[in-house]
């Protein structure tokens, strides 16, 4: 019995363990999420440094979970926090339905807090989920091009339109 609980502890430890492993972290302005996978922010980023018009992060994959993990993604104005340009280069996702998720954190100000393009014939779908979005100067959230967009546990601030 004391072997079964001893081994079961082991077990349940290397599973919470490759969990942690599978997470890939962002740690600056800049990044595009390429591959499908779990993403999370490491800290704040701010995007104010950025070549002119360029996201914050960039989601440019299907299967991609963005957990910001309570940290805040600050953008300048003429930009947008959150990039979800899924198909761009992916062959696989040009035809059909992709899932991509935003959640759990903050995004301050940028021309869109999270927008989401349409690129070929993809639909994405994409589920944002306890974000809080403050002060974007045109749209907290801009679909362009068509999407399944899911908004839950989700508040919006002051934004323009």
């Amino acid at each position: 019995m004391t072997l079964r609980i001893a081994l079961s502890a082991l077990v349940a430890s290397l599973m919470i363990s490759s969990e942690a492993h599978a997470q890939t972290m962002v740690r600056k302005a800049g990044a595009n999420l390429d591959a499908p996978g779990i993403y999370k922010l490491a800290d704040e980023i701010d995007g104010l440094g950025l070549p002119g018009g360029e996201p914050v992060v960039t989601i440019s994959s299907a299967g991609v979970t963005f957990d910001l993990d309570g940290h805040t993604i600050r953008a300048g104005v003429g930009r947008p926090a959150i990039l979800v340009a899924v198909g761009a280069a992916d062959a696989d996702t040009t035809a059909g339905a992709t899932e991509v998720v935003v959640r759990n954190g903050r995004i301050v100000r940028g021309q869109s807090g999270i927008a989401l393009n349409r690129v070929n014939e993809t639909v994405t779908n994409l589920r944002i989920d306890g974000v809080e979005l403050l002060h974007q100067r045109m749209n907290a959230i801009n679909i362009d091009g068509g999407g399944k967009v899911a908004i839950t546990n989700t508040r919006i601030v002051d934004a323009v339109n």
